[in-house]
């Protein structure tokens, strides 16, 4: 299915436009530039008595998921974060002022990394860069074609492939523990990739590195299966985001909406980064690791952080 332009641009994302579906008729309308004006302004200001924040919040898509053992009911905010009401006031809350036009000259072009209140890059730490995943095969329908399920399979292995590769020297390795796709659970390695019949709204959603671990899944949805964009390059953006990159069409530049929290970029504009969303100026079907990608990604994680 390929992803309507006038549709993508509605949406002020953190992961997603390249990632978002299109349905034939949106069940909520979809968030205008004055709408996040408008939230920002009651939130920062204080008066808001919880009526402009509260109609943010019913234009905004929800999505249930099994996690820790119980139903967990999220907003689908700004394309496919999945964030609790609490999340996503904190994120509206902290959208200005948190980002710094300055990086570490060490570092080389692109890419845009979530960073903590002391402006430092909120990525896995030296010692802990063994990541691992499991797949969740009882995630999947029982009609769910075999065939389908491995090649999904595999893109997730090439993908992760891609960015191990690119930091040679970084300690940096992603693992399938094919071993516990039969019965996984939370735990026993750094992510969950399930498959999650649970919206029409997106393609798939991932977590930050300073996610609590209840939010370490990776979600595929049903619209993965016709999406145009290369299946492959889906899971590498989606790892990029457990990597620690947000988009690179936050800048004012890539002709797109702007997203929120704290942000550093590291370099100048790349229109075709995998972090790119298909929108404005930028972004491409493939969602690609471009050399800018490669190179930025390397120089970060072997900053000694």
């Amino acid at each position: 299915m390929v992803v309507r332009r006038s549709l993508m641009l509605s949406f002020l994302a953190l992961f997603a436009v390249p990632l978002v579906a299109a349905p034939s008729t949106p069940s909520k309308p979809c968030l205008t530039v004055a709408d996040y004006v408008a939230v920002r302004a009651a939130i920062e200001s204080g008066n808001d008595d919880g009526t402009v924040f509260q109609a943010f919040l019913d234009k905004l898509p929800t999505v249930t998921l099994m996690q820790s053992g119980g139903q967990h009911r999220y907003y689908l905010f700004e394309g496919d974060l999945l964030l609790s009401r609490d999340e996503v006031r904190y994120a509206l809350g902290h959208s200005t002022g948190g980002h710094t036009e300055e990086g570490p000259e060490k570092l080389g072009r692109e890419l845009i990394v979530n960073v903590d209140v002391a402006n430092r890059p909120l990525i896995w730490p030296i010692g802990h860069r063994a990541l691992t995943y499991d797949i969740d095969l009882k995630s999947f329908p029982n009609d769910f074609p075999k065939a389908v399920r491995d090649q999904m399979v595999n893109n997730i292995e090439r993908a992760a492939g891609e960015w191990v590769a690119a930091c040679p020297g970084c300690g940096l390795s992603i693992t399938h523990l094919v071993a516990h796709d039969a019965s996984p659970h939370e735990g026993d390695a750094t992510f969950i990739v399930s498959y999650a019949n649970a919206t029409d709204e997106t393609i798939a959603s991932s977590f930050f590195p300073s996610d609590p671990p209840e939010k370490h899944h990776l979600y595929v949805f049903p619209a993965y299966l016709s999406t145009s964009y290369d299946k492959v390059g889906v899971f590498r953006h989606e790892i990029g985001h457990i990597l620690g990159y947000r988009h690179e069409h936050i800048r004012p530049e890539a002709g797109c909406q702007n997203e929120t929290g704290a942000w550093k970029p590291l370099s100048d504009y790349d229109s075709k980064s995998v972090m790119h969303y298909y929108c404005g100026n930028g972004g491409t079907l493939a969602l690609a690791l471009t050399a800018m990608d490669r190179t930025n990604h390397h120089a970060l994680y072997r900053g000694g952080l």
